[in-house]
């Protein structure tokens, strides 16, 4: 599993990482509401098991072997379009919108419908907070990934550290889409 897990405040709906707070404290306040809410009463963890799982899957695989590089690379790209819906649903339950998500199975489309809902371009918004390389990084990523699984695969096509920096700040990422669809409630 993940070795930093990330939280959900019941009050105001804000993910944090257990580095910003102890959620065993019953001292310590959430980091943005300020509301005294220890785990014990109600923070609840950010990622689902299945999220959870498939980073540690991904994370578990030696990129210099390839077959193993192809499972990290399917299992990742699984985790970020889990992530993506995740926060887009939200998006769209902040909007009170009817939206089907459903039936849009396409990462592009979906992508599409964060921008329509949000207002701003997920590339600019990643890039505003630090992520610069991220957006195209995962491109890259999902067009490896659309390669495997129509069997058109090559080991040297996607560079390891992009593989590595992608795992390393996806959830970061996904907490920062997902607390800034707060902010706009």
């Amino acid at each position: 599993m993940c070795k930093i897990r990330y939280l959900k405040c019941p009050s105001c709906q804000y993910v944090f990482s257990e580095k910003q707070f102890d959620p065993y404290s019953f001292k310590d306040p959430c980091p943005y509401c300020k509301k005294q809410t220890g785990l014990s009463r109600g923070f609840e963890k950010w990622v689902s098991v299945g999220i959870d799982k498939c980073l540690e899957i991904a994370k578990n695989q030696k990129l210099d072997n390839d077959n193993e590089k192809v499972i990290c690379i399917v299992f990742l790209c699984t985790a970020l379009e889990v992530l993506l819906e995740t926060v887009l649903y939200e998006l769209i339950k902040t909007q009170k919108s009817k939206i089907n998500l459903e039936k849009i199975w396409s990462r592009g489309k979906r992508i599409k419908e964060y921008e329509r809902f949000s207002d701003c371009s997920l590339k600019i918004f990643l890039c505003s907070k630090g992520y610069d390389s991220f957006y195209d990084d995962w491109n890259k990523l999902a067009e490896v990934r659309n390669k495997i699984v129509h069997g058109k695969f090559f080991s040297r096509i996607i560079e390891d550290k992009i593989i590595n920096k992608i795992l390393d700040n996806c959830l970061k990422v996904f907490t920062e889409v997902h607390n800034d669809i707060q902010r706009k409630k």
